[in-house]
């Protein structure tokens, strides 16, 4: 018998050897916190939102990852380039709502600082469960079955993810605080062909 995974959905995690101690010494600038406009259980977010500019080796580090993966497994031979990057702070009990990123063709998380057991994963919901009628609880779920995965974050780890993808941060456990550093990628330069053809530097 022969299955054909087809159409996969594909989440990569991988890890860069370099310790950014740079990170965890700036200052982070987070959005303002009002009781009427913001909940006290949701994470906060950075007030820049391009903060990997100030980080170039870091930003070139990413990329390049991103770079060789994509060329490697998915022979995607074309550029790409780093738009929006944050810093997150979840303290204990936060937690997010499940989210996409729009505007953006692939994701990052990178995890730079140190964590626990306690600390929130990342949470992924598959795609296809809006496509799906009938709802069958398999004895122990696989890759075939999977309807959520959860990545614990790990020192100096990076997780890539196709940014259609749902996902959330689960409730952070931990009394330390959890930093991380989220990012969006897109391709530039020449890319498609026919009617679907695109050059970036028509816009230059």
């Amino acid at each position: 018998m022969e299955i054909l995974s087809l159409f996969s959905t594909n989440i990569i995690t991988t890890f860069i050897e370099e310790d950014v101690e740079e990170l965890k010494m700036s200052k982070v600038k987070f959005t303002s916190i009002s009781p009427t406009d913001h909940n006290p259980q949701t994470p906060d977010i950075s007030i820049n939102l391009r903060v990997l500019k100030k980080y170039p080796k870091l930003e070139d580090l990413l990329l390049k990852k991103f770079v060789e993966i994509a060329g490697t497994y998915f022979n995607y031979k074309n550029d790409f380039a780093i738009t929006t990057s944050w810093f997150t702070r979840v303290n204990k009990g936060q937690y997010s709502q499940p989210h996409v990123h729009k505007n953006s063709f692939w994701s990052g998380v990178y995890y730079f600082d140190d964590y626990s057991e306690d600390s929130a994963s990342i949470e992924f919901m598959s795609p296809l469960v809006d496509f799906t009628d009938y709802y069958l609880k398999p004895d122990e779920e696989n890759e075939f079955t999977a309807t959520m995965v959860s990545i614990q974050p790990k020192k100096n780890s990076i997780v890539f993810f196709p940014s259609y993808i749902e996902h959330k941060v689960s409730t952070h456990k931990d009394n330390a605080t959890r930093y991380s550093l989220p990012f969006n990628i897109v391709p530039i330069g020449k890319y498609g062909n026919g009617d679907s053809f695109y050059n970036t530097d028509w816009f230059e």
